[in-house]
Order: structure tokens, then C-alpha cells, then sequence
């Protein structure tokens, strides 16, 4: 219960989440994706979450509806041979030699051979899942072992997660490019103010040759906007303005205002992708996906436990096998 309790709250919840902050966050005021984004974005990978999700479910499902009778069965077979000892003392007690003593010590060898069976299988399992339990440790520390061998590269093998990815990458260079261009609307070469181009209050640094070198990402594109000077007298128009970034809401001129506030807006797209891609992809990440798939496991502290447990009994259902063989 633990274990699955955990899986659900630490995988599937949080996976669940993260992929829901990532689509508000690449989703411009008026609710609609920001370009290049678009509904298909997500729709591959929002399927895959909601096969991952059905399957966990159907699992809890049979689990919890099987448990109870899995459990009262076990009792019932543990308890059997314990039951059946009774027989001997009645018929010691009533002095039975012959036919049912035979009877009893066949039924005891057929119970007690296919409980050396079941140990014996036990035993295996026991050791095979401490295996597992050493491989989900190597897993944690992201060491070298079955899940970096062949579990990650296999999830690394399904592009879904690529394609996201890609698309959002895309989302920041389209808009810290367009920001610049938006940016170019207000400034040009000209060091002093010109009263016959008014919307003009800025010192380019940027041109259309140079404009995908120094607006390429949105650090750069950030760093080239909002490091462009007033031009000399141009601050009669937005007396109160210290740097680009005020213009939208200062500037006297309507032009400027309008052209700057559609850059900014343009920047704080190109910073939520750059965001999601530094932030919120690299936890859905194959290596951190498998490391946090196996973390349940370690925290309930059960991994080891249930392997040690499986082969004690294991180990005793054997030398009950072996017993009977001396016999």
C-alpha cells in the first residue's frame, strides 16, 4: 500500500503537475498557446501520461480486490498443516494403527512436498528480488546497472519528449527574434532625438544582419534589448524612464509606448520557454523519471524486507522439502 500510495503521489502526481504548469506556462493572456505551440504539442506525451495513469489504476484495482483473498488463502494453506497434526493425537488417543495413520502420513507427504516447492520457488524469488533491490539502489545514486543500461536508453528511445522539447526551443528563439524586431521599431542609429520621428527614443544596437547573432536565445536578445540607450534628448518624453523596461508604461509617445509594451510582452514569452526548458523539462527527463520511479520502493523501506522475508520463508519450505526427502 505504501508503495503504491508513493508511486502515485511521487510519479504520476508529480509528472501530472509538471506537465500541467509547462502548458499554462507556454500559454500567452488570452489562454491561447503561444506559436510555435499548438494543441498537438502536447497531445502524444499527454497520452502516454494517461496510459501510464490507466495502467497504475487497473493495478491498484486488481491489488486491492485481490489482496483479501490472497491473504486468507495463505492463512488457510499456512494454517492446514497445523490443523491436520490434531489427527495425530486423536489418533494416538484412540490407539489407530493401521488405515488412517497411511491415510494421513500420504496427505502429509503431498502437503509437505508441495510446501518444499513453494519455499524452494520462494527462495528464488526472495534472492531474485534482493537483485532487484541492489539494481533500484545502483538506480538511485544513477550508478551503472540494469536501469542505465537498458531502462533509460529504452525511455530515451521514445521521442515524445524531444519533440516537446524542440517545439519549446523553437517558442524562444521566434520570440526573442520577434522581440527584437519590435525593439528596432523604436530606435535606429541616430545618437540624438528627432522630433519628426518621435516614436524613435532609442540607440539601435541591433540590425537585421546582426539581429540572429545578438537575438538568438533569450539571454542574449534580453541582454541586447533592454541594454539600449536614450537617445540624447529623448528623455523629454519619458522624463521619468531609466531604461528601456519603462517605457511602456512612461512614455509619453503612444508609438513607443505600444512598440515596447509588444516586445516586452515578447520577452516575458521567449523567458517563460526559456524557463520551462531549464526548469520543468529536465525533470521529465528519463534518468530522473526512473531514479523517482524507484525512490518509493527505498522510502517505504520495504524493498529489502520483502526480498529478506520471501527467502526465510523460502529457506524453511526447503528443508521441509529436504526433511521429507530423508524420510
Amino acid at each position: 500500500d505504501n508503495v503504491l500510495l508513493l508511486v502515485k503521489s511521487d510519479v504520476l502526481d508529480w509528472v501530472g503537475n509538471t506537465l500541467e504548469i509547462i502548458k499554462r506556462t507556454v500559454k500567452g493572456p488570452d489562454g491561447n498557446y503561444i506559436a510555435p505551440i499548438t494543441n498537438d504539442t502536447f497531445s502524444q506525451i499527454t497520452d502516454l501520461f494517461n496510459q501510464a495513469e490507466d495502467q497504475y489504476k487497473s493495478f491498484d484495482k486488481v491489488f486491492r480486490q485481490q489482496r483479501t483473498t490472497i491473504t486468507s488463502v495463505l492463512h488457510g494453506i499456512s494454517g492446514l498443516p497445523t490443523f491436520s497434526l490434531f489427527f495425530i493425537l486423536v489418533f494416538a488417543f484412540l490407539n489407530v494403527r493401521r488405515v488412517a495413520p497411511k491415510v494421513f502420513q500420504c496427505f502429509y507427504f503431498f502437503f509437505g512436498l508441495l510446501f518444499g516447492m513453494t519455499g524452494t520457488a520462494l527462495l528464488l524469488i526472495g534472492v531474485i528480488g534482493l537483485m532487484v533491490c541492489g539494481e533500484v539502489t545502483l538506480q538511485q545514486w544513477q550508478s551503472p546497472g540494469i536501469f542505465q543500461w537498458y531502462i533509460v536508453p529504452e525511455c530515451e528511445s521514445v521521442t515524445v519528449l524531444a519533440n516537446v522539447t524542440n517545439q519549446i526551443r523553437s517558442m524562444e528563439v521566434d520570440n526573442s527574434v520577434n522581440a527584437c524586431r519590435e525593439a528596432m521599431e523604436v530606435c535606429d542609429s541616430s545618437q540624438s532625438f528627432n522630433a519628426s520621428t518621435p516614436e524613435r527614443l532609442f540607440v539601435c544596437n541591433i540590425s537585421d544582419a546582426s539581429i540572429a547573432t545578438l537575438c538568438g536565445s533569450f539571454e542574449q536578445m534580453n541582454q541586447t534589448i533592454l541594454s539600449m540607450p536614450f537617445k540624447f534628448g529623448a528623455t523629454a518624453l519619458c522624463p521619468t524612464c531609466s531604461a528601456y523596461s519603462d517605457c511602456p508604461s512612461k512614455c509619453t509617445n503612444e508609438a513607443s509606448r505600444n512598440k515596447t509594451r509588444e516586445s516586452i510582452s515578447l520577452i516575458n514569452f521567449a523567458l517563460n520557454a526559456t524557463t520551462i526548458i531549464s526548469r520543468f523539462l529536465p525533470q521529465l527527463d528519463c534518468d530522473v523519471l526512473a531514479t523517482r520511479l524507484v525512490a518509493p520502493l527505498i522510502q517505504a523501506r520495504e524493498c529489502s524486507t520483502i526480498g529478506l522475508g520471501l527467502m526465510v520463508m523460502g529457506a524453511g519450505g526447503a528443508f521441509a522439502c529436504l526433511e521429507i526427502g530423508r524420510a
